[in-house]
């Protein structure tokens, strides 16, 4: 066999190999990892149903003086490998400054700058870490809560 031949062959193997990785991550680029997909379950974490509740929607206080919501958890113990987070964010409210807010679970705490009234959304998650460095997370529960701030 000639050195064109042996040397052809192997460039036409290399060129079926390139196609074939191609295609193949292609493919793995358009599968729908299993996190994307929607579920109708309370909670997809696979833990027992947890429930959170607010115990109110508005809360009154002073300028500069810190407003403490607390929310309540049942069960109130987590199981191993799980945590909770509270994400806390500013819907609107007064010109002028910029509130404290120091967000957790049972409680989040809220310092306003200035009078007027602002609106907050609390979003209660569980979370559930893996020792393999992966991580899900499940909404359990979103409220808007009004703060009305006096001089």
């Amino acid at each position: 066999m000639s050195s064109y031949h042996t040397q052809y062959g192997v460039n036409n193997m290399r060129t079926s190999i390139i196609a074939a990785l191609v295609l193949l991550l292609g493919c793995i680029a358009l599968a729908e990892p299993a996190e994307a997909r929607q579920s109708t379950e309370a909670c997809p974490l696979g833990v027992p149903p947890m429930k959170v509740t607010f115990p109110r929607d508005h809360y009154s206080g002073t300028v500069g003086d810190p407003i403490v919501i607390v929310v309540s958890v049942k069960p109130p113990r987590l199981p191993p490998g799980f945590y909770m987070t509270n994400l806390v964010t500013r819907l609107s409210g007064p010109e002028g400054g910029t509130p404290e807010v120091l967000s957790g679970v049972p409680e989040s705490t809220i310092t306003c700058p200035v009078p007027g009234e602002y609106i907050f959304r609390f979003m209660v998650n569980l979370v559930a870490k893996s020792s393999c460095a992966g991580a899900k997370s499940a909404t359990l529960a979103e409220r808007e809560i009004t703060l009305s701030i006096s001089e």
